[in-house]
């Protein structure tokens, strides 16, 4: 008999299987980062297709199944609209997730990564979206232990950089609206480095941001 579990959930990514059926990747507060399917999810008449949809944040109702995880039912917490109607904010969101993807595997409990990446979701804000993804990025890093205990770089870090590393944990992300540009500049250089050249990780949401002129904001229609 399968077993039932109830969960919040963050929606990372959604591929679309069969003729109604879709394939979600989900973040989970309690169980970690899980794959499950959720059958007739695609059909006009069903109720439960707009809360499975990337960065929704939901309440997940499932079954584990011999033949994997099947969502039974979900509730829509929050939608993230500003993230959707923004391509600056979405593509912040994309670029945090990504990252999350590529440095997180399927049964890791990673309550406080949940909860890190929930705020993170709602910070997200077109005109401050990269000093938000890069300081989400260093919380990141800091939660998984992939932040070096002790920085050692062949070039001088600012004091100003020195003093956000020691105190990330704590920095909230509407500090990140406060940042000077020199300092966003280097925080983006100092993680980009340590991305590629510590960890061997590529990202390409931070491309998209970065080709999108500054100030379009699509028409909600």
């Amino acid at each position: 008999m399968p077993r039932s579990f109830t969960d919040e959930a963050i929606v990372l990514r959604v591929y679309n299987v069969g003729e109604t059926d879709r394939f979600c990747l989900l973040l989970t507060r309690k169980h970690g980062r899980m794959t499950a399917r959720a059958s007739g999810v695609r059909r006009t008449t069903s109720r439960r297709g707009q809360g499975l949809l990337p960065l929704h944040r939901v309440t997940v109702l499932w079954e584990e199944r011999s033949m994997g995880n099947f969502v039974t039912s979900t509730h829509c917490l929050n939608a993230h609209a500003s993230a959707w109607r923004d391509p600056h904010a979405f593509s912040c969101a994309g670029q945090g997730i990504e990252l999350l993807l590529k440095l997180t595997e399927d049964g890791m409990q990673m309550t406080d990564v949940y909860d890190l990446t929930a705020e993170f979701l709602c910070a997200c804000d077109g005109s401050h979206s990269a000093a938000v993804a890069s300081l989400y990025t260093l919380k990141l890093l800091k939660v998984l232990g992939y932040l070096p205990a002790s920085i050692t770089t062949p070039r001088t870090l600012s004091s100003e950089l020195h003093q956000l590393l020691d105190a990330s944990e704590e920095t909230a992300f509407a500090s990140s609206y406060l940042f000077s540009d020199h300092l966003a500049r280097e925080l983006s250089s100092f993680l980009s480095s340590l991305i590629g050249n510590q960890l061997g990780v590529s990202l390409k949401a931070s491309s998209v941001c970065l080709a999108i002129p500054p100030g379009v904001t699509p028409s909600c229609q």
